[in-house]
Parts: C-alpha cells; structure tokens; sequence
C-alpha cells in the first residue's frame, strides 16, 4: 500500500515537472489585437478616443448596460477611469498613460487578470476613411497553468476589444461628422 502511494506522489511529481518545463517553454506574454476601418477623418477619432470621459460609451467593460457603472474617473488629469459592476464580483480600472501622434497609451487593469499595456493607433487610410487598431501585450507569470491559459487569451479579451471597437465605430458613425 505505502509502495503504491509512493508511485503515486512520484507520479504526480514528475508531471507537474513536465508541465512546469513544457509551461517555461511557452512565450511569457501574449500579444492582442484588433483592428477596425471608420468613414471618419483620423482628427475626429483621436478625440473621441482621446476624451477618457467618453470611454463608458464605447468600451465594453464600462457600459451600464452590460452590467457595470463607472465609479470614478480621477481628477485632476483625469488620466484613469475606474468601474465596478452592479453586482460589486467585478471591477477595473484603464489608465490613459499618454496621447501623442495618434497613439494612445493605456495599461488595463483586471482584478482576475495581470496588469497589461496595451496602445490604441489610428492611422488616416484615406481623405475620409480611418483605421483603428488596439493593440494589448498580457504578460504572463511562470506558473505552467496561467501559460497554457495564455493560448486561450487571444479569443477572451479579443471578443472584449473587438466589441468596443464596433461600439466606437457606431457612435462615430451616429455622431454624423
């Protein structure tokens, strides 16, 4: 019986090696992004996406009626927006680190998740045609199962990004610039 239980915890100690070197193995960060087209001047995007206090009306995470409020947006740069769901089980805060040349620095932060950085660019296609691209880079720790979780992360904070960008796009679009 002892023999068995020994084989056992040797067992299990050997696969968490393996998980642990195969995890090591794995990139330590995974990089994201998501692009929209608007039929928008580059000018009216950078404004929109520059004023942190229009944030609550496109990003996903912020939206009344996805069941989040915004608790506060800090005074007196205001360079953060801060949001805690109806239900208090979720919260976040995004940080506008810096505006320039048509860049838009932020770092998302997730009380489930690690903190990240991530930048907006809009680049002017053509006389009335813009591009928005949202880039985020997710670092990951070590341990073996948040680098596996890793794979899966393109397609959960992708489906987040991806959403915010169409919302963007429609509230450019009802803004009939």
């Amino acid at each position: 019986m002892l023999r068995n239980v020994k084989l056992v915890l040797v067992g299990l100690a050997g696969l968490f090696v393996i998980f642990t070197l195969i995890g090591l193995l794995m990139p330590s960060s995974v990089k994201i992004s998501r692009g929209v087209i608007v039929d928008v001047q580059s000018t009216y995007v950078n404004n929109v996406i520059g004023d942190i206090k229009t944030w609550s009306e496109w990003m996903v995470w912020m939206r009344a009626e996805e069941g989040s409020l915004v608790t506060s947006i800090l005074e007196p740069d205001i360079t953060a927006v801060r949001w805690r769901s109806v239900n208090k089980k979720e919260a976040g805060q995004i940080t506008l680190l810096s505006s320039r040349d048509q860049l838009i620095s932020l770092r998302h932060n997730f009380p489930a998740l690690n903190p990240s950085d991530g930048a907006i660019r809009i680049r002017q296609i053509n006389a009335n045609q813009t591009e928005v691209l949202w880039m985020l880079e997710y670092p990951l720790k070590w341990y073996p199962w948040e680098r596996f979780e890793g794979i899966f992360m393109d397609a959960i904070i992708g489906r987040s990004l991806e959403a915010s960008l169409q919302l963007l796009s429609d509230k450019l679009r009802d803004m009939n610039i």
